[in-house]
Order: structure tokens, then C-alpha cells, then sequence
């Protein structure tokens, strides 16, 4: 009977701890849950967030339609884009696809927002299990990863980089292999293998980062062969080859597809002079930026280190890019464990792989408050490895984290085991002030504001009626990288119609007259201008079917693309509702 209600007590304090993460997660994403969340997300107007919500929708629709998840011509049709060489989520398209088909992509966007960092948690919280009593010491490393200002920097808007439960998860594999062996060397390789075929499918710059964090690791923690004993060495052996045969196939697709599938882009993304500030400085170690709850009044500073650069214009600022501030009572809880239980392995290796992650994170060159010191970094040398050349620094600060809340949790209950003597006592006091103060600190500026999705009237109560299916559509403003609304709208109809722009990273290249001539719009230019032009969209659209024009009032300069639809069409568009319509185009 005291049996049955220990194991009932133990269920229900698991559950609880579980609860407390869901409802931080909810927390975080409040506004949208109160304001709709069918319809409302985070910015409303697109962005990144937008071609998230068009990820969600075309796996959903390549998934009941039959067609694979690595290309698509839906967009920059009819060369189309391939999604293997881009974030494409694919992962959690399949994951919420339900959600998908039921409530619309908005809507599975805002469930997997909320659920990113509490599943983290969790997923940490049973993984530390593996090797700590202390239900606190768990709950507080569950808490630490899972809502650390890396992933909710990256909860913005990059679901792709805050969805990180598979790494824990991968964690306990990794435990089974090298140290525990109680399951099936079956169940542990194939297990593991799924979960990084996942990930692949997830995010392959956090699995490739993770993959040298984890040689690393291993490096430290197993330098010794007295430290891994020679009788484990047949149950890894085996379950290494259950990994190889459970990847073998899925990975070789995709990575010949990534490499030289159709429209397959080579090299890196973005130059590097772009991203290369998009990195830790070192005042962002020690001090909060504007996504903190607590800015200390040095936020807005803070943030405005971290930013995309551009040659002759302005830099942007990418707070979000940046997920490495620990602030100092932390650094202190952490210098304290290192210092007094160093001696422990496990937490030595992790304290060495945090800090080559650290130091990965803080880009090509040391920058201390702005100031580039040009000390070079190994980063450097890392972002020209093959497949390497489009990681961001910033984000090796998931490693920083995942390390530092493991290690944190080793100390908590290391202490914790001292609580029954006087010293013991006052040292859990201080150690308890501590995280409490350093928690406080880490609070996020939540819950993050929501808006409603910006969407033309048209779009969401006449597209599906006016447009045949698989029609061809130009929208103003146009479909391409960084602004994707159009892709958005086109998820929201339910891919009810192709569009001939659009990208969903910088990787597209094909000529694109039309897009080119919208461009110039944007610019302030007049495409009319230049006969060649004209000519050269009309000999595009021509052999597509079905041709719209689209012009919407979110696009900065209408009255350009207005007559250039005119022109192409050789009559002028009619209004409905708040678009003005071009049907049945023939160039």
C-alpha cells in the first residue's frame, strides 16, 4: 500500500513538473492564444514566422497529395525551389499536420511556438534522470535549457532553431551506448537513428554543430581507456551499426538532393561580411539585451550588438541571433561547481565543450561592446568546412546552454547531498539565492505581442472561388526572400494556386523577369521605362496557365505595379474588395 502510493506520488510530481513547463510554454505565447490563434501570431505580418506558416502548409499538402517533402514549383513556378536546401521543417510539418488540416497553418504555427520550449524542457528533465536523484536539480536544468534565452530568442520567429527537444532525447541514446547498455543494442541504434534523421529533417546546421559539440565531448570525457571499459565496446559497436542502417537510406536522399537535386544552391547563403556580427559579444555573456524581461536599462545597447551588416546602408540588429547571456550570478554558480567538483569527469568534459562553444559562438573575430578587436577566432576556420559555410555563430549558443544547465545541475545536487550538516545547510541557502537571482534575470520579455496575420480581405474570402486550381499568380507586393507574405496568403488558401516568385531562402537564382520588374517598383524606378523589360515578362507568363495579377495594399508602391499589370495585360484591373484584379491574363 505505502508501495502504491510512493509510485502514485511520484507519478503525480512528474506530471506536475511537466504541467509547470506546458504552462510557461502557454505564458510565452499568451497573446496569440487570447487574440485567436487561428489567426493571430507573433509580428502578424510574416516575416520568417510567414514562411514557417508556408512550410507547415506545403508538407501538408505534398503529404495528402503524394508528393515528397525535399521540392516543389508552388513557388518561382515553373523552375520551383528545393526544399532540402532549406529550412523546410519538414519535421514538424509532419508532426502537426493534423493541426494543419484541421485549423489551418496559423494555427499549427502558434501550437508548435508553445510547445518548443516546454517540450525542450521536458524532454531534458527525463533525460537527466538517467544520472540525477534530486527531482529539483532536474527541474531546474529542465528549466534552464528549455527556457534559455537562446531558445527563447529563437521562439520569435526561427521555429527551426527553438524546436530543440530532439537533443535531449538524443542525449539518452547516446547514455544507453556508451555507459548504461541496458536496452536492445536494436532499440538503441535504431532509436537514435530516427532521432537524427528527425533533426535532419529539423535543423542540419544545429545537428552538424551538435556533432562537433558532442566530439568534443567525447574527446574529454573518454580520453582514457581505463575511463570507457573495453567490455561496453561490443554493445556500442552494434548499435552503431543499427544507427548506419536506420540512416543510411533517408540521409543519402537527402543529402544527394541538398547537394544536386534540382535547384540545389552550392555554397553559402549569405556572404559573410553579412553574418558575421551575428554573433556573442562579450558584453552579451554578462549583461541582458531588450528580450529580457529585466533590461538592467542596457537592453536596447545590447541588442543592437548582434546584427546583420550591409555594405553603404544601415546595420539590423538580431537580438535574436544572440542567446549567450548567462549573466553573472550564473557565471558565478557555474565557476563555483567547476572549481569545487571539477574533478568529476562528466562535469569537466562538459565544462570544456561549453567553452568551445562559447568561443565558436563569438564569431571570426573577438568583439568586446561593440568593438571589433580583429583577434581571430576558430570559427573562422570552421565556417569554410564543407557544409559549414552558412552556420551563424550566434547559434553555437544552444551548446553553451545545453552544457552550462547540465552542469549547473550536477552542482545542485552535489550540493544538495551535504544538506543534512550545518555548512551543508548555509551552502544550499546561498547556492538557492543564487539561482533564484540568476533566474530572475533570465525572464524572458514575455509573453511575446501577436498581431492579427496580415492577410487581404480578398485572400482569405475570395481567392479560392475566383482563382481556378493550380492557377498562376503574381502578387504585388511580390513573393521572395525576407518577404514572403504572398507565401503565407498561399498557405492559407491552401495552396489553391501556384506562384510564379517567391523563395524561401536566398538560394533561388533562376532568371525571373517579372519579380526583377516588381523590383524595380520597390526601388522607385519605372520597369516601363525599358521596352526590353516588357518584352522579356511577356515571354514568361506567356506559356503559363491561368495568369492573375494581384495588386494588394501592402505593397509600398501600387501605383508602379498597377500600370505595370495594365501594360502586360493590355487592359486596366478591377477592384474586389480591398485588391485590385487582373483575370484571366494573356501577355
Amino acid at each position: 500500500m505505502t508501495s502504491g502510493r510512493r509510485s502514485r506520488g511520484h507519478l503525480v510530481r512528474t506530471w506536475g513538473v511537466h504541467l509547470m513547463y506546458l504552462t510557461l510554454g502557454v505564458v510565452g505565447n499568451l497573446t496569440a492564444w487570447r487574440l485567436g490563434a487561428t489567426n493571430h501570431l507573433v509580428g502578424g505580418t510574416g516575416g520568417d514566422t510567414g514562411q514557417e506558416i508556408w512550410f507547415f502548409q506545403v508538407v501538408n499538402h505534398n503529404f495528402f497529395h503524394g508528393l515528397g517533402f525535399l521540392e516543389t514549383n508552388l513557388v518561382n513556378y515553373p523552375t520551383g525551389i528545393n526544399l532540402s536546401n532549406i529550412t523546410s521543417m519538414p519535421t514538424l510539418g509532419v508532426v502537426f499536420a493534423p493541426v494543419t488540416a484541421i485549423w489551418g497553418p496559423v494555427a499549427a504555427y502558434n501550437v508548435a511556438t508553445t510547445l518548443a520550449p516546454s517540450a525542450a524542457a521536458s524532454a531534458m528533465y527525463a533525460t537527466t534522470g538517467r544520472w540525477m536523484s534530486s527531482r529539483v536539480a532536474r527541474f531546474v536544468v529542465g528549466l534552464f535549457f528549455g527556457f534559455s534565452p537562446y531558445v527563447t530568442a529563437q521562439n520569435w520567429g526561427h521555429l527551426f532553431l527553438s524546436t530543440v527537444v530532439l537533443l535531449p532525447l538524443m542525449l539518452s541514446f547516446l547514455h544507453e551506448i556508451f555507459v548504461r547498455q541496458k536496452w536492445p543494442s536494436l532499440v538503441t541504434g535504431m532509436g537514435l537513428g530516427t532521432l537524427i534523421i528527425a533533426q535532419l529533417g529539423l535543423s542540419p546546421e544545429l545537428l552538424l554543430d551538435g556533432m562537433v559539440a558532442l566530439s568534443i565531448f567525447l574527446v574529454v570525457r573518454f580520453h582514457r581507456t581505463r575511463q570507457w571499459p573495453a567490455s561496453r565496446r561490443p554493445y556500442a559497436v552494434r548499435a552503431m551499426r543499427f544507427i548506419a542502417v536506420m540512416m543510411l537510406l533517408p540521409a543519402a536522399i537527402f543529402i544527394n538532393n541538398f547537394l544536386n537535386g534540382a535547384n540545389s544552391f552550392k555554397g553559402a547563403y549569405r556572404p559573410a561580411h553579412m553574418v558575421s556580427a551575428l554573433a556573442t559579444d562579450v558584453v552579451a555573456i554578462f549583461l541582458p539585451s531588450s528580450l529580457q524581461h529585466f533590461t538592467l536599462g542596457v537592453g536596447t545597447h545590447v541588442s543592437s550588438l548582434a546584427y546583420y551588416a550591409s555594405i553603404g546602408g544601415p546595420h539590423k540588429p538580431a537580438p535574436f541571433e544572440s542567446g549567450a547571456y548567462l549573466g553573472v550570478p550564473l557565471l558565478v554558480l557555474l565557476f563555483f561547481v567547476v572549481r569545487r567538483y571539477g574533478r568529476d569527469i562528466r562535469i569537466r568534459a562538459l565544462y570544456v565543450t561549453g567553452l568551445a562553444a562559447l568561443v565558436l559562438s563569438m564569431g571570426d573575430s573577438l568583439r568586446i561592446n561593440g568593438w571589433n578587436t580583429h583577434l581571430p577566432l576558430p570559427f573562422a576556420l570552421v565556417r569554410r568546412l564543407p557544409l559549414f559555410e552558412s552556420s551563424i555563430a550566434g547559434r553555437w549558443s544552444l551548446y553553451v546552454w545545453f552544457t552550462a544547465a547540465i552542469v549547473i545541475g550536477l552542482g545542485i545536487e552535489r550540493v544538495l547531498e551535504q544538506r543534512d550538516r550545518p555548512a551543508g545547510r548555509r551552502l544550499v541557502g546561498v547556492i538557492t539565492t543564487i539561482i533564484v537571482v540568476g533566474a530572475a534575470l533570465l525572464v524572458p520579455r514575455w509573453p511575446m505581442p501577436a498581431a492579427p496575420q496580415a492577410v487581404p480581405e480578398w485572400f482569405l474570402r475570395d481567392a479560392t472561388t475566383v482563382l481556378p486550381r493550380d492557377a498562376t499568380v503574381v502578387t504585388y507586393p511580390i513573393a521572395q526572400n525576407g518577404s514572403p507574405l504572398p507565401m503565407m496568403w498561399q498557405a492559407i488558401n491552401g495552396m489553391h494556386y501556384r506562384l510564379v516568385a517567391g523563395a524561401a531562402g536566398p538560394q533561388v537564382t533562376a532568371p525571373n523577369p517579372i519579380r526583377d520588374a516588381l523590383r524595380l517598383c520597390d526601388a522607385g524606378a519605372d520597369p516601363l521605362s525599358d521596352p526590353h523589360i516588357i518584352d522579356a515578362v511577356r515571354t514568361q507568363l506567356r506559356p503559363l496557365p491561368d495568369v492573375y495579377f494581384v495588386v494588394t495594399e501592402y505593397g509600398v508602391q501600387r501605383e508602379c505595379a498597377t500600370r505595370l499589370f495594365s501594360e502586360i495585360a493590355g487592359s486596366p484591373g478591377v477592384t474586389q474588395r480591398d485588391v485590385t484584379l487582373w483575370p484571366n491574363v494573356a501577355p
